[in-house]
C-alpha cells in the first residue's frame, strides 16, 4: 500500500507543473521517498520491539535482519523528521 499510493503522489508531483508548487515540490519528493524507504525498511527487516523491565530493545529475525538490518531501520524511520522541521521553517518564511 504504501508504495502504491506514495507512486500515485510522485506522478502527481511529476506531472502537474503548477508554479503554485514551486520549490515545495522537492520537499514533498523527500516525503514521498522517505517514506517509500521506510515502508520497504519495514516490510525487509520485520523490527521485534520487546519490552524488559525499563528498557526497550529493538531486534529482528534472521543473522543479517539482526544485527545490521535493525541499525538501519531507526534511520530510516527517523527521516522524516529533520524533512517535517524543515517543513515549518519553509512555511513560516513563505507565508
Amino acid at each position: 500500500l504504501c508504495i502504491i499510493f506514495n507512486g500515485m503522489l510522485l506522478r502527481m508531483i511529476f506531472m502537474r507543473r503548477h508554479k503554485d508548487l514551486g520549490t515545495y515540490r522537492y520537499m514533498l519528493l523527500f516525503f514521498v521517498l522517505g517514506d517509500i524507504l521506510n515502508g520497504t525498511a519495514h516490510v525487509l527487516i520485520m523490527p521485534i520491539p520487546e519490552i524488559y523491565k525499563n528498557a526497550f530493545v529493538m531486534g529482528g529475525h534472521g543473522w543479517w535482519t539482526s544485527r545490521n538490518g535493525i541499525c538501519f531501520y531507526p534511520i530510516a524511520f527517523s527521516l522524516a523528521f529533520p524533512a517535517l522541521s524543515f517543513n515549518f521553517l519553509y512555511r513560516l518564511v513563505a507565508v
